[in-house]
């Protein structure tokens, strides 16, 4: 059986639009989770024994002892509910439908695309809504704005303030949710964009322009600032006649001038996004290409095809290099530390489309790396929950367990708050209402599977 005809065979089953007929209704009946441990996402402590009513799309009601006549009854006893997980920077329109699936099976149930094919991702947000495909909700920027850079796909170049300001008008116009910047665009134009997003009311993010201080993107209004990368790759290094130099630097650049950078991104509100993981696949390249991971086996071959282009290179394997990037990944856990303990908030994010970086598992790789960097398992689960919905202007609908919200949940078979790793033990999601049961998510799973001679379980 195809990876396609699985797909099909799995939304009709889940009684998808694929298996709708004319004047038949496809609403899901209600749905009561009881006796679940709720831990809601407001950072209140768990609740044990609690039900959770749903209704199209929606929660409903909480509460110790609901009982519904015709329901679909869950038990829940021993099992955690906790909101749908984010991912707050894909790229998800360089992989295919699979990948999507995939995500679903991981508890994914949103994503903040950061740069890519807008016509796709407008597509199988459209397709998503319809309950035609299997897939986390998508907000989108479409084209990156970026200033020259050829070659580089699904780009909106800009030079000048002019053309930053018709940049903006033109994706307000093709009904983007916010404007992803790249660190090629010149000074004048980004701060031209800034201001002309701010005028136009859309929100601004992504990388900070080398020729930009970070401390100034965040003042000029800029929502978040993506990878640990961005806040030493511009003017911070502009300081030094070398790279090594630079990289020595580091450690005191962290005592003397994050905590002061830090306290510039809380007063502002503005998010870290610091995908953590993308830098640890990075130092184990070589690693992992002479032991790939099982998981790669659920990757899209154009997802895996788009990392390809950054081929294992004898930098990945020199001993001494590895160990710098891996100093780095530990300067990164230390820029996450200071921010956190700061007030800034911090959002759940793979880079998804890199080397390595895995659909929707790296979500969980990323989590536990934010514990490692100091954030609590409660904290650490906000970042990957509540704090991306903010971060979308999307938390009145979104990001916690209460009545009113979108019926987007994970079920736990173990307690993340005694054991992050148990993120990974998912046992059931609802998505948008609709449960998928383990069954369902190994269907998402098989039917995005392709055969990896090159990987041994």
């Amino acid at each position: 059986m195809t990876r396609a005809t699985l797909a099909i065979v799995f939304l009709l089953a889940l009684g998808g639009c694929a298996g709708r007929t004319p004047g038949r209704s496809t609403e899901a009946p209600a749905l009561l989770l009881r006796d679940v441990t709720l831990i809601d996402g407001t950072g209140a402590p768990p609740r044990e024994h609690v039900s959770v009513l749903i209704r199209s799309g929606v929660i409903q009601e909480i509460g110790d002892a609901l009982e519904v006549r015709g329901a679909r009854v869950i038990e829940g006893r021993g099992r955690f509910l906790i909101p749908g997980l984010w991912d707050a920077h894909v790229h998800v329109s360089f992989g295919e439908e699979t990948d999507l699936g995939v995500m679903v099976a991981n508890g994914v149930t949103a994503v903040r695309d950061m740069g890519g094919d807008l016509e796709v991702l407008k597509a199988w947000r459209s397709r998503i809504e319809a309950g035609e495909l299997v897939g986390p909700r998508i907000f989108l920027a479409g084209p990156t704005v970026d200033g020259p850079k050829p070659g580089l796909p699904h780009r909106l170049e800009i030079t000048n303030p002019e053309e930053a300001r018709a940049a903006v008008a033109r994706l307000q116009k093709l009904g983007v949710d916010f404007i992803k910047i790249h660190n090629a665009v010149p000074r004048e134009a980004f701060f031209a964009l800034a201001a002309e997003a701010q005028k136009r009311g859309i929100p601004f993010a992504g990388h900070v322009p080398m020729t930009v201080e970070p401390a100034e993107a965040v003042e000029a209004g800029q929502r978040s600032v993506e990878h640990i990368a961005t806040l030493i790759e511009g003017t911070y290094q502009t300081r030094f006649s070398n790279e090594t130099a630079a990289i020595e630097a580091m450690p005191q650049w962290a005592r003397d001038e994050l905590p002061v950078l830090a306290e510039t991104f809380a007063r502002h509100g503005t998010w870290f996004v610091p995908t953590i993981v993308a830098y640890d696949l990075r130092t184990r390249r070589a690693e992992l290409e002479a032991n790939p991971d099982p998981r790669l086996r659920y990757v899209s071959p154009s997802l895996r095809k788009y990392g390809d282009q950054f081929p294992v290179t004898d930098r990945d394997r020199n001993p001494e290099n590895i160990a710098r990037r891996a100093q780095f990944v530990e300067l990164g856990k230390e820029m996450v530390r200071r921010m956190h303990e700061a007030g800034v908030p911090i959002a759940v994010a793979t880079d998804l489309a890199g080397r390595d970086v895995l659909p929707g598992f790296a979500v969980h790789d990323e989590i536990l790396l934010l514990v490692a960097a100091g954030l609590s398992p409660m904290e650490a689960l906000r970042a990957a929950t509540t704090e991306p919905a903010r971060l979308l202007n999307a938390a009145g609908t979104m990001g916690t367990i209460s009545p009113g919200k979108a019926a987007d949940l994970v079920l736990l078979g173990g307690d993340p708050l005694s054991d992050i790793r148990n993120t990974g033990r998912i046992e059931a999601v609802v998505l948008r209402g609709r449960l998928l049961e383990r069954e369902d998510l190994d269907r998402l799973l098989e039917a995005a599977a392709t055969p990896r001679p090159d990987i041994h379980n």
